[in-house]
């Protein structure tokens, strides 16, 4: 990604964002806003974003609050969806950006969805990757979340929001830096089972710090440039995301109280890739939050674990293109 095109600017809250911007160089074509997840930041869409270029879209690509060049507030509060939303439609705004389609991966596609509550009208579509839509929740209880895992799929899927919840979990972690970098980006998909989802399973892992290989889709590069994203201001700001589910859950239900119900589901057309060795954000799961939502989605299926936008780059925008083209703009 060109560095000249990554941008500054302060919204209206006061938070400094830093992005990637090129608008589209075919007027049909419409701008995609690419919502990352944890842990990254927008250098995780570089094997997307050169396809979309070429095919003349505009690519507007933040770091997210909390993460990379962007501002990172202490107060978990300041990480509620409704605000960064506002924040994301700020830079549209200052961009003078009208024909958009946002896309997310991981919790990226938290934030997909809560723009898809909070504005549908500013958006031609929504896309999703490895977590898909996710439903307004007016409460929130971690424990039941954690018991109703073990009831669906068998297993812990999220029993490492806890670690990432504790105080003092961002210095573990940057002081075992490359262990938990090896088991975010597994060379085997199997151990998010084993070593990531299960209760206090991954606090086990980086103490005793434990390594693994790189997968095949990291380069020693990327490694060393996401380590320099992390590491330079640390990892808390992107904690904060887990903090506000864990220690302020009530925060995030009362946000989500100010969604009208008749927004719940979304008739904009949108797009699901489900990653099939996702151990965690588990496809079928996903596909089925898809029919019960989105009146007018389509699915499709990647042989990847949780890290297709990197290991899949030009299978996803090639998936993308190809139904932005067919089912979006055809609308």
């Amino acid at each position: 990604m060109d560095q000249s095109l990554f941008k500054d600017l302060t919204t209206s809250r006061g938070i400094k964002y830093h992005y990637f911007y090129s608008p589209p160089t075919d007027v049909a074509k419409p701008v995609l806003l690419l919502i990352h997840g944890f842990p990254s930041t927008s250098y995780d869409w570089h094997r997307v974003t050169p396809f979309f270029l070429k095919g003349g879209f505009g690519v507007l690509v933040p770091d997210l609050l909390g993460y990379g060049l962007t501002d990172k507030p202490k107060d978990t509060a300041e990480y509620v969806a409704s605000k960064v939303c506002k924040d994301l439609i700020d830079i549209l705004d200052f961009e003078k950006v009208e024909k958009v389609v946002a896309v997310g991966h991981d919790w990226g596609s938290k934030v997909v969805s809560r723009l898809a509550n909070f504005y549908p009208e500013r958006f031609l579509a929504f896309a999703f990757f490895a977590a898909s839509y996710i439903a307004p929740a007016t409460v929130y209880d971690y424990q039941k979340h954690i018991e109703m895992s073990r009831s669906t799929v068998g297993h812990d899927q999220f029993g490492y929001w806890e670690f990432f919840a504790e105080e003092g979990s961002d210095k573990v972690i940057e002081q075992h830096w490359d262990s938990f970098h090896s088991i975010i980006f597994p060379h085997d998909p199997l151990l998010w089972r084993s070593n990531v989802a299960p209760l206090g399973a991954l606090r086990v892992w980086v103490q005793a710090d434990r390594k693994g290989s790189l997968p095949h889709y990291l380069t020693e590069e990327d490694k060393a440039q996401q380590s320099k994203n992390f590491l330079r201001d640390g990892i808390r700001g992107g904690l904060n995301w887990y903090k506000l589910m864990i220690d302020k859950p009530s925060l995030g239900a009362e946000d989500d109280k100010a969604i009208p119900i008749s927004r719940y589901d979304i008739s904009h057309p949108t797009f699901f890739g489900a990653a099939l060795q996702d151990q965690i954000c588990v496809a079928s799961l996903g596909r089925a939050a898809m029919g019960k939502h989105c009146t007018n989605a389509t699915i499709r299926e990647f042989d990847a674990d949780h890290w297709v936008i990197l290991s899949h780059g030009e299978e996803v925008a090639d998936a993308l293109t190809q139904w932005v083209l067919e089912e979006v703009l055809k609308e």
